[in-house]
């Protein structure tokens, strides 16, 4: 890269920083507050044992991103259990995803996670009684036009954002991991069914080990947007080293990527994060899930458009062909997501109506 992105340096390689000067740990604090892990990059040095060679002024600022990453926490708790509480009455299992899941499950690196929003997972048929639920405890979806309410309701994998109105507070109620219309059709009961319970919660579970890598892995490559690429791929780089220290981990992944129909970004997620940040995967491993990868040259184009757009997180690591890069990407997103007959109308429609 002819723009040094010094967060994915110093992930690759932590002590790095033994090199640095005082202009360096100034670009790598402005590149890591554009990314959201500031906080994370005190928790890697603190790893490596490595905070005795930091500036003090960098300390500080790690130390600030900090304290507002462990408020954060604390209120992401208390937020969990209220939301355990509202649905109590809807006889379901509240499974919590993403940011609050990582949480949940104790990996190391999730007190320093920072997110807006916190999502769960309930069955499709228990959508309105989840809403329902939400509603009467102070959530609410605010103005919604009718045409995104059938947008969410008919095409996507989740029902429109509610927003706490006096926490202000976000959830998002998802019934499965991929919109309706996608191409790829994991099954939502499988993920359910094998959930796995908190501990000291009576009724909060979050998603198996596996099935977080693939949930996490999904999401990085059907979303059309990539200004938290690069703190997602953290996310998948440190649940990898987290859960590939039991044995069958990696068996596991792979025959249940292979069920949920999910080879292909799992394949991609993998290469993006082994290259970035040289995580460790078994050769057997990738050998495997390669061969879902797209077809030459599509896939030498989606890696190099996916790797520039994902990396281009400050202006002072911007790369050539970003803006056309993440262009290309958010159509593919939208693509992934849709077909094109209700594709082509539906980014009209954003582009040219101003909803009131």
């Amino acid at each position: 890269m002819n723009r040094q992105n010094r967060i994915i340096q110093v992930v690759k390689n932590p002590e790095i920083v033994k090199t640095y000067d005082l202009r360096a740990f100034d670009l790598l604090k402005r590149q890591a507050q554009a990314a959201d892990l500031l906080a994370y990059l005190q928790f890697l040095f603190e790893q490596h044992d490595l905070l005795a060679e930091l500036p003090d002024k960098f300390l500080e600022h790690m130390e600030t991103a900090r304290y507002y990453a462990n408020a954060q926490h604390r209120a992401v708790l208390w937020e969990v259990d209220r939301i355990e509480k509202a649905l109590s009455s809807c006889d379901i299992p509240v499974i919590f995803l993403k940011g609050a899941a990582y949480q949940l499950s104790q990996i190391p690196f999730s007190k320093t996670r920072i997110f807006s929003d916190i999502d769960i997972l309930v069955p499709k048929q228990k959508l309105e009684s989840v809403e329902n639920a939400l509603s009467r405890n102070g959530w609410s979806m605010g103005k919604v036009s009718a045409y995104d309410q059938r947008y969410y309701r008919q095409w996507m994998h989740e029902i429109p954002p509610m927003r706490h109105l006096r926490r202000n507070t976000v959830i998002d109620v998802h019934h499965t991991i991929l919109p309706e219309t996608s191409r790829l059709h994991p099954d939502p009961g499988q993920l359910m069914s094998e959930s796995v319970k908190v501990p000291d919660w009576d009724n909060v579970f979050v998603l198996a080990p596996v099935d977080m890598v693939l949930h996490s892995a999904t999401h990085l490559l059907h979303e059309g947007e990539f200004h938290h690429a690069l703190r997602d791929l953290v996310d998948l780089h440190e649940m990898i080293k987290f859960f590939s220290t039991e044995s069958i981990f990696w068996q596991q992944l792979y025959e249940r990527a292979k069920q949920q129909q999910l080879l292909r970004p799992l394949y991609y997620a993998i290469l993006f994060i082994n290259k970035l940040f040289g995580t460790s995967i078994p050769q057997w491993f990738m050998q495997k899930i390669e061969k879902s990868r797209a077809i030459f040259p599509i896939n030498s184009i989606m890696t190099e458009l996916f790797l520039i757009a994902s990396t281009s997180i400050h202006d002072s690591c911007t790369l050539p062909g970003n803006t056309l890069a993440s262009w290309l990407l958010y159509i593919r997103g939208h693509y992934l997501r849709m077909p094109l007959y209700l594709l082509v109308p539906h980014l009209l429609r954003k582009s040219f109506v101003s909803e009131k």
